[in-house]
């Protein structure tokens, strides 16, 4: 099972368009928030949460179960002030095993207290200074992950 994991693209859907290109045959795609979409038609066939810069009708978060795994997926407002342990907590409050966040601007995988956190960055820039970069994540058949962090 392959996911498209993207954030903070903030009104750059050309960018979007290059990784639904790139990527025709995923089974799901996620995106953590900051897109700043007009119209939810901008994002299809994208998932996604409601950023800071987000003004659509969106959650600020949804959980995703696939397999053995259940996704907690939040665009990360907060994230410096309250700590990325407070993730760790929300997480672990609804049954999740991985929190994909955005918000940072910075490529990330951490795991804390069994928690897994996984930002793919920003697919419109980095504040690393590294290159724009979203993740991939594949779930062979016996629910191990892989992640791999692309750049746009």
């Amino acid at each position: 099972m392959k996911i498209v994991v993207c954030s903070d693209n903030h009104s750059n859907f050309l960018v979007i368009e290059k990784i639904l290109i790139d990527n025709p045959s995923a089974d799901y795609y996620w995106h953590l928030g900051d897109s700043e979409a007009d119209s939810l038609d901008e994002l299809k066939p994208f998932i996604s949460v409601k950023g800071n810069n987000d003004f659509l009708d969106l959650p600020k978060a949804r959980i995703i179960e696939l397999n053995n795994h259940r996704f907690l997926l939040i665009h990360g407002t907060g994230i410096i002030t309250l700590g990325i342990e407070y993730f760790v907590d929300i997480a672990k409050n609804n049954d999740c095993d991985i929190v994909l966040y955005g918000h940072t601007h910075r490529p990330s995988d951490k795991t804390i207290d069994g928690i897994r956190l996984i930002n793919p960055g920003s697919c419109n820039y980095n504040r690393s200074y590294a290159n724009p970069t979203y993740a991939i994540i594949n779930i062979d058949k016996n629910d191990n992950i892989d992640l791999k962090f692309i750049d746009c």
